[in-house]
């Protein structure tokens, strides 16, 4: 009987939780201030991704909107799309340095509103990113792998509880007025 309700209820959308969402994350990025240098984890067989709960993302056309603590490679590392399997253009590397900022900026703007430690712990990954040649030395450290600005990232603390914490703040200092998810980059 219970099961029938629940059913029902999926049915009806009466636990649709839109404070979180389903999204494909091919890599979890772990950074904090006090290791050195941020690790990098593959996630799914052969970086195919693993869906992760957390914030939805910004809706986008062509405009340039950063998500919070979870975005495409575009946003997070500056890497530029290319168009159908063709290298990207002048305008296509301008953009993805465009997004980048953006996120910092999105970062910036939490981590002065909470000074959480892992916010600043991103804020100084993404400043080395924007520099070209910290960008290239950390892009290395996925041997193999081909970048083509649409992998998912999703930063990580030292641990789940600063994983979860880094969240909230970065959504608490961007829309103070909405609600805080219940549930933030779980594993499935």
């Amino acid at each position: 009987m219970l099961q029938a309700l629940v059913a029902l209820a999926e049915r009806q959308g009466l636990l649709d939780d839109t404070s979180v969402t389903r999204r494909r994350v091919h890599f979890l990025l772990k950074v904090s201030l006090s290791t050195s240098p941020p690790e990098l984890f593959v996630l799914g067989a052969d970086g195919a991704g693993v869906e992760l709960l957390g914030p939805p993302p910004p809706k986008r056309t062509q405009g340039v909107a950063a998500a919070f603590l979870v975005d495409n490679a575009q946003y997070v590392l500056a890497v530029a799309k290319g168009k159908h399997g063709r290298p990207p253009t002048d305008g296509g590397v301008q953009r993805a340095e465009h997004c980048l900022r953006a996120f910092a900026r999105l970062i910036t703007n939490a981590r002065e509103a909470t000074g959480d430690d892992g916010l600043i712990a991103v804020e100084r990954f993404l400043l080395e990113m924007q520099e070209p040649s910290g960008r290239k030395s950390f892009l290395q450290r996925a041997p193999g792998h081909v970048w083509t600005g649409e992998e998912n990232i999703a930063f990580i603390g030292r641990t789940l509880t600063e994983s979860r914490r880094m969240t909230h703040a970065a959504i608490s200092a961007s829309s103070p007025a909405e609600p805080r998810p219940r549930r933030v980059f779980m594993l499935p």
